[in-house]
C-alpha cells in the first residue's frame, strides 16, 4: 500500500494491483491482505484483465473483497489491457469517474 495511515483521508488513491505470492514469502510482515480490512475509505481499483504480474482471478479480485470499505463505496474497474496502464487514457477517466461519483463534479 502507497501512502501514510492517517484517520483523515477520504479516499484512498493507490493500494496496489492485487495481493502477491511473491511478498508473503519474503516479507510477510508487509503483506497488504492483513492491512485492507482496516480500509474503509471509497477506494477504486483500476487493473488491466491481462496483468501478468497481478492476475484479475487470483489476485485483483480477492484483494478487492478482502477490503473493510463498505460495497457502495468502493469498485473494480477492470480494464482490456494488461500490467502498464500508465498512457491508457481509460485508466485515468476510470479514475476522474469515480472522484466525481465520489464527491461530486468539479466545479
Amino acid at each position: 500500500m502507497i501512502g501514510r495511515t492517517v484517520s483523515h483521508y477520504l479516499i484512498l488513491d493507490r493500494i496496489g494491483g492485487g495481493l502477491s505470492r511473491q511478498t508473503e514469502e519474503r516479507f510477510p510482515e508487509l503483506l497488504i491482505a492483513n492491512y485492507v480490512p482496516r480500509v474503509k475509505v471509497p477506494v477504486i481499483m483500476v487493473n488491466g484483465k491481462y496483468d501478468h504480474i497481478f492476475p484479475l482471478e487470483a489476485s485483483q479480485k480477492t484483494l478487492f473483497q478482502l477490503l473493510g470499505t463498505p460495497a457502495g463505496k468502493k469498485e473494480h474497474s477492470v480494464l482490456d489491457t494488461g500490467h502498464d496502464m500508465s498512457a491508457n487514457p481509460k485508466h485515468i477517466q476510470a479514475y476522474l469517474d469515480f472522484l466525481d461519483r465520489t464527491f461530486g463534479p468539479t466545479q
